[in-house]
């Protein structure tokens, strides 16, 4: 599965790369802001987003809605540490969620 990281986090990106890679999965792409995630989405088309909300520039939900209206059928999973409901995290188009701090047993897809 192609998958997209996005997080402004070093320390998560990398611990979700690394544990997305040794799943099986290939991390097509990583940024650390709603504007590098937007452009990354239409360049490469993964089959899977991963996606933090607090983020500098534009949060997450901004750039789901963004992702969702060049594509539809996009597959978006929120990273949060902000204690959101997971319904409240559907409602915005997304699958679902995992919450911060993440665990690698947490990561199946």
């Amino acid at each position: 599965m192609k998958v997209l990281v996005v997080d402004d986090d070093q320390a998560v990106r990398s611990f979700l790369c690394e544990a997305l890679e040794t799943i099986g999965h290939h991390v097509i792409g990583v940024a650390e802001n709603g504007m590098e995630a937007l452009s990354l989405y239409e360049k490469s088309r993964p089959d899977l987003v991963f996606m933090d909300i607090d983020m500098p520039i534009m949060d997450g939900f901004d750039i789901i809605k963004l992702i969702l209206e060049v594509d539809e059928e996009a597959k978006i999973v929120v990273i949060t540490g902000m204690g959101l409901k997971p319904e409240d995290v559907r409602k915005t188009g997304a699958l679902g969620m995992l919450s911060k701090p993440l665990r690698v047993d947490k990561i199946r897809v």
